[in-house]
């Protein structure tokens, strides 16, 4: 007979499991639907794409979590917990400053002639549409890498509110097509 204690563990171990696996499928359908919404023209004829404000919103509470939890975890008596968790609070602090940059700094603006991209830690990136090579995707990074002509390649976040808009010019203008496709060249 298996003891009581192991199933349920077993059991919760499931539970949390599943709830995880329904959690990430909400997401995931959350960022498709914001990625085919429409996105309007400003006064100088630009698309600005931006990250959603789930990123924003997901930074500040890990950010905040660890900054609450470090003093009870540098006041501890033992040393080698304490930094133990330290080091995992610098971690978790990492995660929450990730999506918060992406999300205050990753911009892709584009009209009928350029492309203006900003990355996660500020660095502006322009081109023109004939300047475009080809695409590549890392499933890793949710990234899709415009290749330019001059070798460059420009990061664009596959979570960009209104990326079905860019996709589109992109294959009118280029006949390339963003695909979410694992590419080892």
């Amino acid at each position: 007979m298996i003891p009581l204690f192991i199933i349920e563990k077993l059991l919760t171990e499931i539970l949390s499991g599943i709830l995880t696996a329904i959690a990430m499928i909400f997401v995931t359908r959350y960022f498709r639907k914001r990625n085919q919404r429409h996105v309007s023209v400003d006064v100088d004829n630009y698309y600005t794409l931006t990250m959603p404000k789930a990123y924003k919103v997901t930074g500040i509470i890990f950010m905040v979590l660890s900054l609450v939890s470090s003093p009870w975890f540098i006041l501890s008596n033992d040393w080698k917990e304490s930094s133990f968790f330290s080091i995992a609070l610098i971690f978790m602090f990492v995660l929450g400053a990730v999506p918060f940059l992406f999300y205050k700094n990753h911009y892709l603006k584009f009209n009928d002639r350029f492309i203006e991209v900003r990355s996660l830690f500020g660095n502006i990136s322009l081109c023109q549409w004939n300047d475009i090579n080809g695409q590549k995707y890392n499933v890793t990074l949710g990234v899709f890498y415009i290749l330019l002509k001059s070798g460059k390649r420009v990061a664009i976040h596959e979570h960009l509110v209104g990326l079905d808009r860019f996709k589109e010019m992109l294959h009118d203008k280029t006949n390339i097509s963003l695909q979410k496709k694992q590419s080892f060249k």
